[in-house]
């Protein structure tokens, strides 16, 4: 949702936003003046922020957090944070209408490129040629940043471009992000279920779940089966078309 109405946010937005995001299921139990309070604003910058995402208000907000909040697990071990996303990624593609059109894009686009951040995003990547290959619908795999930037400078309207990318960080590519929205091709993305730039950016979004898991100092797993899982999903929605 921040993602979808990123361009009303303003700076002040985004940080109440990720205040908020530390009070989490908590908030049910906070009115808005606690709130406000939390995010060292006023009572009409949360109610003004709560518009801008889409809501009537602050009560609806705090009721779809409520309601949206994943309820945490007995044991936090890493196959029940698996099982979580998996479920999650599921629940979220199911409720979205994104599926459908992301397919018909693919469908009636004659140039259709797909992107991978880095090298288990290429891995993706990869598999997202190699499903649709099956139904003799060619897609582009790129697999380097160098191969992305040349390629994207040819694209006309009406190509698609799909990029793939755990944190949707944008710093090698936003310029070329921003020059393919100018000449109206599609971009799509595919992330971790969070606000990032890439998917504030594009023209469409896909979102697959993978919660970090600490495996040592300084260090985090981060999984790529739901990605998989995201894919998979659009293939059989394309299959349906």
């Amino acid at each position: 949702m921040i993602n979808e109405n990123y361009k009303k946010l303003n700076d002040a937005d985004l940080y109440s936003l990720k205040r908020i995001e530390t009070i989490g299921k908590d908030i049910e139990k906070m009115n808005i003046e606690q709130v406000a309070s939390h995010c060292d604003t006023s009572k009409s910058s949360i109610l003004r922020l709560t518009q801008k995402l889409g809501f009537s208000g602050y009560s609806e907000f705090k009721n779809y957090i409520k309601w949206k909040t994943p309820k945490s697990t007995a044991e936090h071990l890493p196959y029940t944070d698996l099982k979580a996303d998996f479920k999650n990624t599921c629940i979220h593609l199911e409720s979205s209408n994104q599926l459908e059109e992301i397919a018909k894009l693919i469908r009636d686009s004659d140039q259709v490129l797909v992107y991978g951040t880095g090298q288990a995003q290429r891995y993706c990547a990869m598999e997202f040629q190699r499903v649709f290959m099956q139904v003799n619908k060619y897609i582009y795999y790129v697999g380097a940043s160098d191969e992305f930037r040349l390629l994207a400078k040819g694209l006309e309207k009406g190509s698609v471009v799909i990029i793939i990318s755990l944190s949707g960080d944008l710093k090698k590519i936003k310029d070329i992000v921003q020059m393919m929205k100018l000449r109206d091709v599609k971009v799509i993305s595919l992330t971790n279920f969070q606000n990032n730039e890439l998917a504030a950016l594009a023209d469409h979004r896909l979102y697959a779940v993978s919660s970090d898991i600490p495996i040592g100092e300084n260090l985090i797993h981060s999984s790529f089966v739901n990605f998989f899982v995201v894919i998979e999903y659009l293939f059989r929605k394309y299959l349906e078309l």
